[in-house]
């Protein structure tokens, strides 16, 4: 779990972590539909949600395109 004290804290730190910039940042948080929650007053990242963050990054450079990374919850088809 990563604390912050700032929402703009979390987006520099995941803008150094993936080499990306804000607008990517976003795009990618709003299409998985990440929460940033409020514990004691500091803004959080859990594990969860950066592993989340990690595997679409993968995806990404694995020259997948966004829209196409099954989300949470979403099944996955498989080519017979």
């Amino acid at each position: 779990m990563e604390k912050f004290n700032t929402k703009e804290e979390i987006t520099q730190f995941l803008m150094n972590r993936y080499d990306l910039g804000r607008t990517s940042i976003l795009n990618r948080m709003r299409y998985l539909e990440l929460k940033v929650q409020q514990e004691e007053g500091q803004f959080v990242l859990d594990s969860d949600q950066l592993r989340e963050l990690d595997q679409l990054t993968e995806w990404i450079q694995g020259v997948q395109k966004l829209a196409e990374f099954p989300k949470r919850g979403q099944l996955v088809k498989q080519d017979a």
